[in-house]
């Protein structure tokens, strides 16, 4: 998981923060102030920070503004535990760069799940996508790791923009990245909350059910197919496709843009890691692109299980 800064001079709360993190696969180093957390913070950099505000000499809140100061440590999580409750308080911790507040006493699970949400917050803020703004690839792995670690059934619907380089030599890249966004908004539109990623150029991942994989991507196939001849001028939308070159540089006549979608979940085979994920999706994608006299978008659900089952 990484390793979690605990900053409080009560050593009853040490112990009892020891305790909740035991065996969850946080590392936990604690003080008990804020000059000495500053100084652990600068030693060694933890995933997130949890200060409590009364402390003596630095304070939490002198330590806090002191964190959001040094562009190192800018973008940690810091979660503020305090016996304070006022809406003033929270309002100030927050102003200050406090990434959540959780008021003592409180349920040691219940923190353990805010620290963790916080961590989840800023990685995938860090490796989003900056045309997008979606969750990039190192999310997207920490996300389908953490569905095949749970033990949970899930599925993992890779999605790709199928004649793109084609339509981005033609029409430039700033129609490309038109595209980009119009499918990124319509995926965000229709998977109502559901995990969403962009693995970069023209790919994306999303992580939901198996039953919400299939309704997506039935949607999102007829939706996107609606739109795409709109990325065109009359003459290539009358006709139907555009006349380019392509990356052995002979001439050639490409369809509009649309979408190849390849669903895989571990309904009926053992998923162990995530590379057998993305190993299945691209098999099941090149099938997609592979298909005869295909016309528009298109989806499959790999329904296929383990040779021992």
């Amino acid at each position: 998981m990484g390793r979690i800064l605990i900053a409080d001079d009560d050593a009853a709360f040490q112990a009892l923060m020891a305790r909740a993190f035991s065996g969850t696969g946080w590392k936990v180093a604690a003080v008990a102030d804020g000059a000495a957390a500053l100084a652990e913070a600068q030693r060694e950099m933890p995933d997130a920070i949890i200060l409590d505000l009364n402390m003596p000499g630095v304070s939490g809140r002198e330590a806090l503004a002191a964190i959001r100061r040094k562009a190192a440590m800018n973008r940690v999580p810091v979660i503020i535990v305090s016996g304070l409750n006022s809406t003033e308080e929270k309002s100030a911790e927050f102003g200050l760069g406090a990434d959540d507040y959780v008021t003592k006493p409180f349920d040691p699970a219940e923190l353990l799940a805010r620290v963790e949400n916080a961590v989840r917050r800023t990685r995938r803020n860090i490796n989003s996508n900056p045309l997008t703004g979606l969750p990039g690839a190192p999310a997207i792995e920490e996300e389908a790791s953490r569905r095949i670690s749970s033990g949970v059934t899930f599925a993992f619907a890779y999605i790709d923009i199928d004649n793109f380089k084609a339509y981005n030599d033609r029409y430039g890249y700033f129609n490309g990245d038109n595209v980009i966004k119009t499918a990124a908004a319509l995926l965000e539109e229709i998977s109502g909350g559901e995990f969403i990623g962009h693995v970069g150029g023209d790919d994306f991942v999303l992580v939901t059910t198996p039953g919400m994989a299939v309704r997506i991507a039935e949607e999102l196939t007829r939706r996107f197919d609606a739109l795409a001849p709109g990325f065109y001028n009359l003459e290539d939308r009358e006709r139907g496709s555009i006349v380019t070159h392509d990356r052995q540089g002979k001439e050639r006549r490409f369809p509009l843009v649309s979408l190849s979608i390849a669903v895989v979940t571990n309904e009926r085979r053992e998923i162990r890691h995530y590379a057998r994920l993305a190993d299945l999706s691209a098999e099941i994608k090149r099938y997609l692109k592979g298909l005869p006299d295909r016309k528009g978008s298109v989806w499959l659900k790999d329904r296929r299980g383990d040779a021992a089952k």
